[in-house]
C-alpha cells in the first residue's frame, strides 16, 4: 500500500516525530521598494536618549526616509510634522504616498484602541489631502518594519557619532545633522531606485 506525502507528513507530526514548521504568512516577507524615486515616503518619529553627553535628556527625532532628519525636544507635535513635509517638499517636490503611524497628529483615533475615523482629518491629513498625497497608515511595528529598522540603525549609529564629536546640544546636534550625517549615511546605504524617473510633482509657489 502506497501512501501520499501529505498523509505520511501528518501521520508523523500527529506522532511527535516531525515538528510542525509554521507557515510564513505574507506579512513577514520583506517587500521590495517601490521603483519610482518619490513613490511612497516614510515619515516617523523616535524618541530617544540621543545625546550621550546629556543622559537625562529625552528628544525625539524626526525623519522622513533619511532625505530629513532633526532633533526635537517637543516630541511629535504637528508643527514638528508640517516642518518636516515643508522642508522636503520644497528641496525634493510632492511625493505620491506618505506612510506613517497611527500618531495623533496623523490620523483621529476616537477611543483607546478603535479604528482611526478618516471621516475626521487631522491638520496634517487635510494638508495632504489639500496637496494630493495618499496617506498609508501602518498598524503595527512589523507593518512598519523599514521605518523600525532605520530607527534602530540611528540610535546606535547617531548617538555614538554625536559623542565622538563632542556635541551636547540640540543646536549643534541638527547641524551636524545637516552637514555631515545625513550625507554620509545615505552615501552608504542609499539605493538607486530601480526606475530612474521620479514620479514627484514639483512644488509651484503658493502652493
Amino acid at each position: 500500500m502506497r501512501f501520499c506525502y501529505a498523509f505520511v507528513k501528518k501521520a508523523l507530526q500527529t506522532a511527535g516525530l516531525v515538528v510542525k514548521q509554521r507557515a510564513r504568512g505574507r506579512h513577514r516577507r520583506r517587500r521590495e521598494p517601490r521603483p519610482c524615486f518619490g513613490e511612497l515616503l516614510h515619515l516617523d518619529g523616535s524618541r530617544h536618549h540621543w545625546l550621550a553627553r546629556v543622559p537625562e535628556q529625552w528628544l525625539t527625532l524626526i525623519a522622513k526616509q533619511l532625505l530629513y532628519a532633526e532633533l526635537r525636544e517637543g516630541g511629535e507635535s504637528v508643527a514638528a510634522i508640517l516642518t518636516a513635509l515643508r522642508a522636503v517638499l520644497e528641496r525634493y517636490g510632492v511625493p505620491m504616498a506618505l506612510y506613517t503611524d497611527r500618531a495623533h497628529w496623523a490620523v483621529h483615533t476616537p477611543t483607546s484602541g478603535s479604528a482611526p475615523d478618516r471621516r475626521q482629518p487631522t491638520q496634517v491629513g487635510r494638508a495632504l489631502a489639500r496637496l494630493g498625497i495618499e496617506h498609508i497608515l501602518g498598524y503595527s511595528p512589523q507593518a512598519r518594519g523599514r521605518s523600525e529598522r532605520v530607527n534602530r540603525t540611528l540610535q546606535d549609529r547617531l548617538v555614538n557619532e554625536l559623542r565622538a564629536a563632542g556635541i551636547a546640544t540640540v543646536a549643534a546636534a541638527n547641524r551636524y545633522l545637516r552637514t555631515h550625517f545625513l550625507p554620509a549615511f545615505n552615501a552608504e546605504f542609499a539605493r538607486p531606485p530601480a526606475d530612474p524617473a521620479g514620479l514627484r510633482i514639483p512644488r509651484t509657489r503658493g502652493s
